[in-house]
């Protein structure tokens, strides 16, 4: 996902933050191979910021410092607590604040009907590399549009004390009803997995 923007109609160009990385990038490697001895500015050597908001620590050094040294860019990240908090904080700040929304999927399609978001060319991305089911994951694309592009998942699972339960009987919900369980477990809604006693 890109920036957001303010809803109601919007004047489109062709001119977007990644053609003009692109082309500053053409432009520098065409300078510096035909006219070596020319003087590039050092403001032109810096990386572009790019602004993120995401879920806590997804702006932190060991999860872009790689993405931020491949690519020149310096990652400034603003930290949301939850869905609502992210829309809240995007629909109070002015269009063109972030460049990068770390969402959930369930988001993203209320990103999409504020207008929040812009169209992705999904020739730009690796979608062969995902699974099928993520490659057209319903709340990423609108009316054949990709919006969004699916970056982790994973599976919530249930984690248990054998010397209180069995696997076998760990292997039915029904197990968080056992009397013997009363009071003994817990759902952890930051990370969403439920953990038995």
């Amino acid at each position: 996902m890109r920036k957001n923007r303010s809803t109601g109609p919007a004047k489109r160009t062709d001119l977007t933050r990644r053609k003009i990385i692109k082309g500053a990038g053409a432009a520098s490697a065409a300078t510096v191979l035909g006219a070596p001895l020319i003087l590039v500015p050092p403001r032109a050597q810096a990386a572009t910021e790019l602004n993120m908001i995401a879920w806590y620590g997804h702006g932190e050094p060991d999860m872009v410092k790689e993405f931020e040294e491949t690519h020149n860019v310096k990652i400034k990240a603003k930290y949301y607590a939850g869905g609502d908090n992210m829309l809240a904080l995007i629909s109070q700040s002015p269009p063109g604040t972030y460049d990068l929304i770390l969402s959930d999927g369930e988001f993203v399609q209320l990103l999409n009907e504020a207008g929040y978001i812009e169209e992705m060319n999904p020739n730009e991305y690796h979608m062969d590399d995902l699974y099928d089911e993520y490659t057209n994951f319903p709340g990423h694309w609108k009316n054949d549009k990709l919006f969004s592009v699916i970056v982790r998942f994973g599976y919530l699972g249930v984690s248990f004390n054998t010397t209180v339960i069995s696997h076998e009987e760990a292997m039915d919900y029904n197990i968080l009803w056992d009397k013997k369980l009363r009071e003994r477990w817990v759902i952890l809604t930051g990370i969403c997995p439920i953990s038995a006693a």
